[in-house]
């Protein structure tokens, strides 16, 4: 897995991270990686971030990222949404990144 912190500032002055990771969907589910980045990059447990399901479908995006079954190239499928404050893309090829929205 490789890691990749960006701090940045806000607007407001407020230091916010860009997270980026690279996971195997063979071994992490694309739900269990977005939940671990956006926590990671809020600087809070993965228990403490609301529920992945307030802003997409854990299971299809688990489904259209990862291919149990050997039959189809993924890489080319990129996901984006926010979640948790966080604009988030996941990508076929293992990447997850979360970034600060920013608002104003």
């Amino acid at each position: 897995m490789d890691d990749e912190q960006r701090p940045s500032r806000d607007g407001d002055g407020h230091e916010d991270t860009t997270v980026r990771r690279t996971f195997d969907w063979s071994e992490t589910k694309p739900s269990a990686a977005v939940v671990e980045v956006v926590s990671n990059a809020l600087g809070v447990a993965p228990t403490d971030v609301e529920p992945l399901y307030t802003a997409v479908d854990p299971e299809a995006l688990d489904s259209l990222l990862s291919d149990r079954d050997g039959d189809r190239d993924c890489t080319a499928v990129v996901v984006t949404f926010t979640f948790a404050d966080r604009h988030v893309t996941v990508e076929g090829t293992g990447t997850v990144v979360a970034e600060p929205v920013n608002v104003g």
